[in-house]
């Protein structure tokens, strides 16, 4: 668990090198990633209150739409967590089609495992 827990703060600390400075929005997924193993993903939960005290905008999402999405929240007390919660897009308007993503900081998901979300 330390060596998650190292990995996953050299990702927060490390430098942008993108063209433009992160905007502070963070989107999370719920299916696969939020709700993860069965279980609530307790280690993102903490990453979630963590940029949230450092005002970041908080999103969630999901491609089962916005109830779906609501619904999770609701069921897991995690609803005051989110400033707004949505379905993904079906579709975007942007000149740069897909390409936007490249501003964006992903966090592996292998940073996000711990033994809280893990079923034995």
């Amino acid at each position: 668990m330390i060596k998650h827990s190292t990995h996953r703060q050299k990702f927060f600390d490390s430098p942008h090198t993108n063209k433009y400075p992160i905007p502070r929005a963070f989107f999370v997924d719920v299916d696969g990633t939020l709700h993860r193993f069965g279980r609530l993903n307790t280690a993102l939960v903490n990453i979630i209150k963590q940029k949230k005290d450092e005002g970041f905008f908080i999103v969630l999402w999901s491609s089962r739409g916005q109830k779906y999405a609501e619904d999770y929240a609701d069921s897991q007390g995690i609803r005051a967590l989110f400033d707004v919660i949505i379905s993904k897009p079906g579709i975007i308007a942007d000149d740069m089609g897909v390409e936007w993503s490249r501003y964006c900081k992903f966090i592996p998901l292998v940073l996000l495992d711990n033994s809280d979300t893990r079923q034995n």
